[in-house]
């Protein structure tokens, strides 16, 4: 994996998964010990950034599209050709999280008030949960509820992953929700 970044331990720990920046981009999967390297999704110049594989094995990321916007995809476990779940993702960082069990991914929106959606892994029932302007989401371990920062009466919120009103959590503004297991 040395030419290799964003490098990300797989959550059952066995296998890692990365994305290679020398000369071409692609996602990448491996053993822990960077042995058994084979590609998981095209290499290309297209941004890819933030690779999660969900428990089953099914890989996500996301990547520039064609229309400058970006977009989430996954790609099944056992290879096979990615599948665009949303072009709506507001940009190239980090603003989305998959439910451990990969059935479902919360991101924020492409356009004002840069709200929080709702989305099965395949790209179906689309929903709103929070509509108002949200940053850095993290769907927490029982996949039940989804922490997210607000920078308008600033602070940390969380809401359930069926819907429902948003909740504070904190007044305190942060810029990125930590990861908690």
């Amino acid at each position: 994996f040395a030419a290799l970044s964003n490098f990300s331990p797989t959550g059952d720990r066995q296998s890692a998964i990365a994305i290679r920046t020398e000369r071409r981009t692609g996602v990448w999967v491996g053993n822990t010990y960077g042995e058994n390297i084979r590609p998981l999704a095209p290499e290309e110049d297209s941004g890819f950034s933030c690779p999660y594989q969900d428990s089953a094995g099914n890989l996500f990321y996301s990547a520039l599209l064609n229309d400058g916007g970006f977009g989430i995809y996954r790609v099944a476990a056992n290879g096979g050709q990615p599948t665009l779940i949303t072009s709506k993702l507001s940009g190239p960082g980090c603003q989305w999280s998959v439910s451990s069990d990969g059935k479902i991914v919360v991101f924020i929106g492409r356009e004002r008030p840069y709200p929080l959606f709702r989305v099965n892994h395949d790209g179906s029932e689309l929903s709103t949960l929070v509509d108002r302007s949200a940053s850095t989401p993290k769907i927490m371990p029982g996949n039940q509820t989804v922490l997210f920062s607000v920078s308008i009466g600033p602070g940390l919120m969380s809401v359930g992953l069926a819907g429902g009103a948003a909740r504070k959590v904190s007044d305190v503004m942060v810029d990125s929700v930590p990861e908690v297991s």
